[in-house]
């Protein structure tokens, strides 16, 4: 079973939507055992599965109670397929009384009870509250992989560089399998100017960005009072073709890496980049550039474009939708890379 917890620290960026979805189409597309877990104490993924209570144990459960039986936090949903484990108000308790719990350890309780389901589910969504608790550093151990949604707005890039610092450290110290695949970007607007540069300039950082995007929908919000995934709610809509391709280039990720027995598991995600994006590129004219380098030969012309895109960043003007996310980013201490 593969984990894949989808958060960012920013609020009102589609982490839930995103999570519903995706473990959607998984099961109803892709044909998969899906489990998704709502470790959001706001419960908003529990309501749009109709599934959300009192009555029920759920994830607030798994973090206190030692041995919980699966059958009681475990829900079947309306759709086939798709299983969920419910969140609702009781995990803000549950934070604070795991933090107080000195009889065993904190951060493994969602990993210890999911190791009991390896054979249950083929696919793990984990939709994470905007903040760092206890609970969401339980998702992390517990993760495979992890996503980071994002709009393109003034607060685009705040709490990254936090959220991959904690990243790093649950894969340093937790779980060295932990794989940040990146982000992407939701709420796409390709006819404002601010998504367009926006979205050009994230791809300049030093984090890895999807090549698919979730275009901004009218059907997206009347979906959530359905109770129904986007897919069914509205399948011909943009944003229903963008979360299916979205499924499909993370599943690519996933198979390449099983592929390669796992090699590439737990590291940076510059590194994961570009064995995803440039190393495909390499077997034509840079590959042979380089060979002609070797051979004392003149440089290919590689070198020229990236000093051509120095220059650009460098002159670029900070009144430009792009010049003011750039200026941002190097005041929140980010790297740039062409």
């Amino acid at each position: 079973m593969k984990v894949l917890s989808i958060i960012n620290l920013k609020g009102g960026v589609a982490k839930t939507i995103s999570s519903v979805n995706m473990a959607h189409i998984l099961a109803a597309v892709k044909g998969f055992k899906v489990l998704l877990i709502d470790n959001d104490k706001q419960g908003n993924a529990s309501k749009i599965m109709n599934r959300h209570s009192y009555d029920r144990k759920g994830t607030a459960e798994v973090m206190t109670q030692r041995g919980i039986d699966p059958a009681e936090v475990i829900q079947h949903t309306d759709f086939d397929g798709l299983d969920i484990i419910t969140a609702n108000m009781n995990l803000l308790t549950a934070n604070l009384e795991v933090m107080l719990d000195q009889s065993r350890p904190q951060q493994t309780r969602f990993k210890k009870f999911l190791d009991g389901l390896q054979n249950e589910y083929d696919y793990c969504i984990i939709d994470n509250a905007p903040d760092i608790n206890i609970s969401t550093i339980n998702a992390l151990v517990a993760s495979d992989d992890v996503m980071v949604p994002i709009t393109i707005d003034d607060f685009a890039i705040d709490g990254l560089a936090e959220l991959k610092e904690q990243i790093d450290n649950t894969r340093e110290d937790l779980n060295p399998q932990l794989r940040f695949c990146g982000c992407f970007v939701t709420q796409y607007d390709r006819t404002n100017e601010a998504d367009t540069q926006g979205e050009e300039f994230l791809k300049t950082l030093e984090y890895p960005v999807f090549d698919t995007h979730i275009r901004k929908t009218p059907k997206m919000k009347p979906s959530t009072f359905e109770r129904l995934p986007i897919i069914l709610y509205s399948p011909r809509c943009g944003a229903s073709a963008d979360y299916k391709a979205l499924v499909e280039e993370w599943l690519r990720i996933v198979t390449n890496s099983d592929t390669l027995g796992g090699k590439d598991n737990g590291r940076s995600s510059k590194e994961i980049q570009l064995d995803r994006v440039i190393k495909p590129a390499v077997k034509g004219s840079w590959g042979a550039a380089e060979n002609r380098t070797a051979a004392g030969g003149s440089r290919h012309r590689g070198c020229h474009v990236r000093r051509g895109r120095e220059q650009h960043r460098r002159y670029l003007r900070p009144y430009t939708v792009k010049g003011q996310f750039l200026q941002r980013g190097r005041r929140a201490g980010l790297k740039t890379v062409y």
